[in-house]
């Protein structure tokens, strides 16, 4: 009898005449020298086995590396994913697939290319989960096949290649000197209106002070008036009660001829000449003249 010890955790698949016979469990076993085997993989590598020949049961990790993918708007971008695994079933996954590791990395390169060229690059940074979700719904089929469980996948790295970065980079710059532009312009345009809207309050007011002080003076011209004729009217009153109405009005009315002819004569280059019939009315009216002639 052949005795083996086996990890914790682990399986070892037993083949006769190259036909698999059984799986034996942790703990101490036994196989048929001669006739049983004990079937490596060593095309795995480290990957879910210990030394080529016990397969691993616990979870796994495996990051595909990044590879370029195309988005919907043909953008090239690097990504990469982790994905989380264990084998649920050993004989599918040593059997049923050549090389599980390989087959279940480029099965979720596939996957996460075909996904990421449903996306466009602006939607793209913001749809991490979204991948992840559709990736790990993408793997579940292939992964009932081949006996093993996809816990989670997460999307590791989302980088713009170099040539695209740059582009992206003078769009960018363009974008932004073009924001900066239409700020500088909507300023401009705000500063003159606000002016404007100044300049013309400034001139309402103006106007509206020029027409409150025209309203003003001819308010006192009528009021100073209407005090004046208020002050004749007694006047006239009062001179007519001593000389009579007739000759109040006459002396009134030459008044306002002398004081007529002063206002006339105020300016050092005016001459006023005096009409013959001004004697006769000043003494018609009581007062006194000289010779008739110029003044």
């Amino acid at each position: 009898m052949g005795l083996i010890t086996i990890p914790q955790n682990h399986t070892a698949l037993v083949t006769r005449f190259g036909k698999y016979s059984r799986t034996l469990r942790g703990g101490l076993c036994f196989t048929i020298p001669g006739f049983e085997k004990i079937h490596t993989v060593p095309e795995w590598g480290q990957v879910a086995n210990k030394n080529g020949r016990f397969i691993e049961l616990s979870e796994q990790q495996m990051n595909t590396g990044p590879r370029s993918v195309v988005t919907s708007d043909n953008v090239q971008v690097k990504a990469d994913a982790m994905i989380s695994w264990r084998i649920l079933d050993p004989v599918k996954a040593v059997f049923d697939v050549d090389v599980l590791p390989n087959a279940l990395r480029e099965t979720a390169l596939n996957a996460l290319r075909s996904e990421v060229g449903k996306i466009d690059l602006d939607s793209l940074f913001k749809a991490r989960q979204r991948l992840s979700q559709s990736i790990s719904a993408v793997l579940l089929e292939t992964a009932t096949r081949w006996g093993i469980q996809i816990d989670r996948v997460e999307i590791q790295q989302l980088e713009l290649e170099d040539d695209t970065a740059k582009m992206m980079q003078k769009e960018a710059e363009a974008e932004r000197h073009r924001r900066a532009t239409a700020t500088k312009a909507l300023g401009d345009a705000e500063r003159t209106q606000i002016v404007a809207k100044a300049e013309a309050e400034a001139t309402r007011m103006k106007a509206r002070a020029a027409r409150e002080a025209s309203i003003l003076e001819a308010d006192g011209r009528a009021k100073a008036t209407m005090m004046a004729a208020v002050a004749e009217r007694e006047f006239l009153s009062s001179l007519a009660e001593i000389v009579g109405k007739e000759q109040a009005s006459q002396i009134l009315i030459a008044e306002k001829m002398i004081e007529g002819y002063k206002r006339m004569s105020e300016g050092a280059a005016n001459k006023v000449f005096i009409p013959n019939s001004f004697r006769s009315m000043l003494l018609e009216s009581g007062g006194t003249g000289g010779e008739d002639g110029i003044a």
